[in-house]
């Protein structure tokens, strides 16, 4: 007895194990050299109000790591800056009210300025960064 497939059956389960194929040796070869390329980086939340940045006082360990900023109300503060020294390491702007806006940095040992600004409020926090 002869098994009969549907028409195009085969050419479809052919193209799908090379697709399955190529997706394991694209992952393979982005696993990187060494380290620990699965880990995730932390993610630092900021929330913009009208007196500035909430938390004001954030400790964090150096590294690569996620800032989220999120406006939950304040219409005047809509910005929000990482700064080392005078260097702006990360710039984020119209976080408009009900908006969230994100990016990442990688963090040295030291002390960093935020700014949470906007309509008149220069509202400054602080993050300190262990090793």
């Amino acid at each position: 007895m002869t098994t009969r497939f549907a028409p195009g059956t085969l050419l479809r389960t052919r193209l799908a194990l090379v697709a399955i194929a190529w997706l394991t040796l694209t992952a393979a070869a982005c696993g990187g050299s060494g380290g620990d390329s699965g880990a995730v980086a932390p993610v630092i939340q900021v929330a913009l109000s009208k007196d500035g940045c909430t938390p004001a006082t954030i400790t964090a360990v150096a590294g690569e790591t996620r800032f989220l900023v999120q406006n939950p109300t304040s219409s005047s503060v809509n910005r929000f800056e990482l700064r080392s020294g005078e260097k702006v390491l990360l710039s984020l702007t119209n976080v408009l009210g009900g908006i969230s806006r994100g990016g990442t940095v990688t963090l040295e040992p030291g002390t960093y300025v935020m700014l949470c600004a906007g309509g008149g409020v220069d509202g400054r926090g602080e993050i300190r960064v262990a090793e």
